[in-house]
């Protein structure tokens, strides 16, 4: 079974030379909680080394990316914002490419959502309001 084990990754690590870039979500594969998972640092820099592209994304809408570059560097992990791309930023880019290419109308948002989408919301340009028949979209 282990030299089953070896083929197989040996195999599964000759598909990955190819790969000029890499998404990596963040919870459980870069950290889990507040630690950093092993090697991290290292196949970032490598990446980096081989002129491959990477980006860490995840669908957690708490904070912006500049907040998770603020996280990674507490866990020892320097990674900057552009580097990152969360839920909460996607939303906002998604919504304003929408009204700026598409010709959906602008207007104001009421936000359900955490506090890295209201800031990624304000960031893009949207007034945001409470007033629901004030609200042209609701996020």
């Amino acid at each position: 079974m282990q030299q089953r084990d070896a083929t197989i990754l040996r195999v599964e690590a000759e598909r990955l030379r190819g790969a000029r870039a890499m998404l990596f979500d963040m919870d459980g594969v870069i950290y889990v909680g507040s630690r950093a998972l092993p090697g991290v640092t290292e196949l970032l820099q490598w990446l980096d080394a081989t002129g491959r592209g990477w980006m860490l994304i995840t669908n957690n809408a708490a904070m912006t990316s500049q907040q998770f570059s603020d996280k990674l560097h507490k866990l020892g992990i320097d990674v900057t914002a552009d580097h990152i791309l969360g839920s909460s930023e996607a939303t906002a880019i998604w919504l304003r490419r929408k009204i700026e290419l598409e010709g959906w109308p602008d207007g104001p948002v009421i936000t359900l959502g955490q506090p890295g989408l209201t800031a990624a919301l304000e960031a893009s340009g949207f007034t945001l309001t409470r007033d629901i028949h004030a609200a042209r979209y609701a996020v």
